[in-house]
């Protein structure tokens, strides 16, 4: 289960195992991001490794440059 903080406004990625009841934290976000455009998990299989995309951050304008930020998780190297 992937939990991405409060829906409005997020600090940092989260990962939550239903199964240990432990909480991780992925990826700690410099500034808030409010409402991401687009949140994905991609898995490789092969690598048994994932991982997590976060992009447009809505804090900001359209013409802002912050606003088109994309943030990668990757799980082999845990940034």
């Amino acid at each position: 289960m992937l939990e991405f903080g409060h829906i409005d406004l997020l600090h940092a990625l989260t990962f939550l195992n239903p199964l240990t009841n432990k909480i991780k934290e992925l990826l700690k976000l410099e500034s808030s991001w409010s409402s991401p455009l687009v949140w994905h998990m991609l898995e490789d299989v092969k690598q048994q490794s994932y991982k997590i995309i976060i992009f447009g951050n809505q804090n900001f304008e359209v013409e802002n440059d912050q606003y088109l930020i994309t943030k990668v998780y990757d799980s082999i190297s845990n940034t």
